[in-house]
């Protein structure tokens, strides 16, 4: 995190917003390019998640400017353009204690 702490990480939500993002031209890149599948990380150790969540508020349609569900429009788009989509998601998380 690059000494940044875990309040003030939490307040650069809002500053987060891939307006650019176009999941049907993410499909037809990672066509193009010959994959046949595409995998993205979905939530890190951070617990940001890229879809909208009822477990919290702290996930890309709840907490930024972008207020879309990034998971679900890249998942509906590989569906309809032939590719397989698989999402990576970590159980730690910096704000919850591992308990091992």
């Amino acid at each position: 995190m690059n000494n940044i702490t875990l309040d003030r990480y939490a307040t650069l939500a809002p500053q987060f917003n891939p307006e650019k993002f176009n999941a049907t031209e993410w499909a037809l890149l990672a066509q193009e390019a010959g994959m046949s599948y595409i995998t993205v990380t979905a939530k890190h150790h951070d617990g940001f998640a890229l879809w909208p969540t009822k477990l919290n508020n702290w996930n890309i349609k709840d907490s930024t400017p972008f207020g879309r569900d990034f998971i679900g429009e890249l998942a509906a788009a590989c569906k309809a353009h032939g590719l397989g989509f698989f999402i990576y998601m970590s159980h730690l998380d910096w704000y919850i204690p591992a308990r091992f």
